[in-house]
């Protein structure tokens, strides 16, 4: 056997090939009303007309009763959820045919078929990718103000090393800086959308340095590239100039991960914000604002008990397998301990409600009370003594009315003073009441609370 030579050249290898690339790009976003962005839910039925005008297209489920669009492959993957999960994610039967097509599912799907293939430079010098667009969708959660946009591409033979970095930066709403030469830092260099012949439909502006400083000052939010603001047409991103449009926030960016797991936290992340937006806003000097605080809570806490009883579960599927990559997805989100952080939060609030009406009630019944107990004494007095304390039914009218009007005058000036002095009454008819004080004692309450009076 013959020994290699030392300066013999090494073989070397290729770097690894990514044959089959698929991306899957996933944005919860909390949708807004038109006008007023902070009071108000979002009408379904407005939201799928605009969504209609605007360029998006009800997505037909496999369930809509024709046999031809509905196989094997569906079949399989409906009877992998649990029965819960399966009317969440596919609706109800309904015997009525044609009431509703999609058997009211809480889950509801639009997407756009104008976009049809993505072209982008991830740095600069090097050569444009073209991506197939496979899939532009916009899901949508009943009783709930949040929704999912999935965007899911493709492309073959490309390096490992570009796959991660298009994994990495395509999915940026927004450059977090710019280089020397003005480019957007961590974000793709340039981005567009083209349609079925090649036109370019819309283009990033990541360079634009000035537009996204600007609007961070004014809004003291960032705004996103100019692409996905047309990929999200007829909603526009909350705060924006025009009034008469239906808004969105992005919660969170999560990539490759599961549609339930991400509404949860989405979701949970949006009651969040609506308990810091409720306390933000809270001004306990102000009543008004004390009841708009009130009334936002009260809303929140119902629509938290509606997301906890129809989309809060933790069994997905019987299937092991499925069962445990579930958990583990919302382990890694950390949903359970969100969702225990927000339970408590609400309840403090609902709590510090409830003790609040209790405390204003007790103490309007305890003044009432007072109040009654003095206006028995001389509701019993002149009962016992009749009417003719005064014998002035013969005397003229104006003399008549004029004494009605005095003893009016007097009993509602005692009426209020008992009202003003109903705590230190009500201290005072406590000791009067407590059989452990003997008669000094309560004496000297007497004289101690008239003298606090004075």
């Amino acid at each position: 056997m013959t020994a290699p030579r030392i300066d013999s050249p090494l073989p070397i290898s290729e770097p690894p090939q990514v044959r089959e690339f698929r991306q899957i790009l996933v944005w919860p976003l909390q949708l807004l009303p038109a006008g007023n962005a902070n009071g108000g839910r979002v009408p379904r039925a407005e939201l799928h007309e605009r969504l209609c005008a605007g360029g998006w297209q009800a997505a037909v489920s496999a369930f809509s009763g024709d046999p031809q669009r509905f196989s094997e492959r569906h079949y399989k993957e409906f009877v992998s959820f649990l029965p819960h999960a399966q009317r969440f994610l596919y609706g109800e039967s309904r015997a009525v045919p044609g009431a509703n097509p999609d058997g009211e599912a809480a889950l509801r799907a639009f997407r756009r078929h104008d976009i049809h293939s993505l072209r982008v430079v991830l740095r600069e010098g090097m050569p444009a990718l073209l991506l197939r667009v496979v899939r532009i969708e916009l899901s949508l959660l009943d009783d709930v103000d949040a929704a999912m946009l999935q965007v899911e591409l493709h492309t073959q033979d490309l390096s490992l090393e570009v796959a991660h970095d298009l994994l990495y930066r395509f999915g940026r709403a927004y450059p977090t800086g710019w280089d020397e030469d003005g480019n957007g830092v961590h974000n793709a260099l340039q981005v567009q959308w083209l349609d079925a012949e090649g036109k370019v439909l819309a283009s990033s502006d990541a360079d634009q340095r000035d537009k996204f400083l600007d609007f961070a000052v004014q809004h003291r939010a960032p705004t996103i590239s100019s692409h996905w603001a047309f990929l999200l047409q007829p909603l526009a991103l909350d705060p924006t100039t025009t009034a008469d449009v239906l808004r969105f926030r992005q919660i969170h960016q999560y990539r490759l991960l599961f549609l339930v797991n991400h509404f949860h936290r989405a979701t949970l992340l949006l009651y969040s914000q609506l308990l810091a937006d409720a306390i933000q806003r809270l001004d306990v000097r102000s009543p008004d604002s004390i009841r708009r605080f009130k009334r936002r809570i009260r809303a929140s806490f119902e629509g938290f008990l509606r997301f906890t009883h129809r989309y809060w579960f933790h069994e997905l599927s019987e299937i092991p397998h499925l069962q445990a990559v579930y958990r583990l997805c919302g382990t890694r989100l950390g949903n359970d301990t969100l969702y225990a952080e927000i339970k408590g939060e609400i309840r403090e609030m609902v709590d510090y409600l409830d003790s609040d009406a209790q405390r204003r009630q007790s103490t309007t019944v305890m003044r009432l009370t007072v109040v009654t107990t003095l206006s028995l004494v001389g509701t019993v007095a002149t009962g016992f003594l009749g009417m003719n304390i005064f014998a002035d039914a013969e005397e003229p009218l104006l003399h008549r009315a004029l004494f009605f009007i005095g003893a009016l005058v007097g009993t509602g000036l005692l009426t209020a003073y008992a009202v003003i002095k109903s705590k230190r009454l009500a201290d005072l008819l406590d000791a009067l009441s407590d059989e452990s004080l003997n008669p000094s004692q309560r004496l000297q309450a007497i004289f101690g609370s008239w003298r606090r009076s004075q």
